[in-house]
């Protein structure tokens, strides 16, 4: 009868956990990736994670010069998620995700409107750098993330960054 509960068990935790996941909107790809990183795409996540600490380093060198001044604010907490949601990608396959580089030489601006303009430059090579990398095979927990994650610098940030530039209205 052990072997039997057991067995049961066996059958209902995945069910349960593939329902879970369903509903959540992830698919069990996303929960337990068994998919190992090839070089190629290993390279593209390391690539993508560099790409949003430095967003997020500039972001906060804007603040640290100006004020917790929007957009800066949300949009710098939302390129520590996009970081975060890539970290997970190496985490959960047991690779060890490389820290953040310190921005030496962060970039002054003359005003808000100014760093808002070099910001609107910033999110459009972010989306170009994701087109590029989406446009090669990889697992689709990896391509959910990099999709998510240009979804939200072309919906979002671009948009709040052109806003209050200098053509924007703030």
């Amino acid at each position: 009868m052990r072997v039997a509960k057991r067995s049961l068990l066996q059958i209902i935790i995945p069910v349960a956990l593939a329902s879970t996941a369903t509903a959540c909107g992830n698919d069990p790809v996303s929960l337990s990736p068994s998919t190992a990183l090839d070089a190629p795409t290993l390279s593209a996540v390391r690539t993508a994670l560099l790409d949003e600490h430095h967003a997020s380093a500039v972001y906060t060198q804007v603040m640290h010069q100006f004020g917790a001044v929007a957009p800066f604010v949300n949009i710098e907490r939302a390129e520590r998620q996009h970081a975060a949601s890539l970290a997970s990608l190496l985490t959960s396959r047991g690779i060890p995700v490389p820290s953040a580089p310190a921005l030496t030489q962060a970039p002054q601006f003359s005003s808000v409107s100014a760093a808002c303009a070099a910001s609107v430059d910033a999110e459009v090579a972010n989306i170009a750098l994701y087109d590029e990398l989406l446009a090669t095979s990889m697992p689709a927990d990896v391509r959910r993330v990099f999709e998510n994650n240009r979804r939200a610098s072309l919906e979002n940030h671009l948009p709040a960054f052109a806003r209050c530039g200098p053509d924007g209205n703030r």
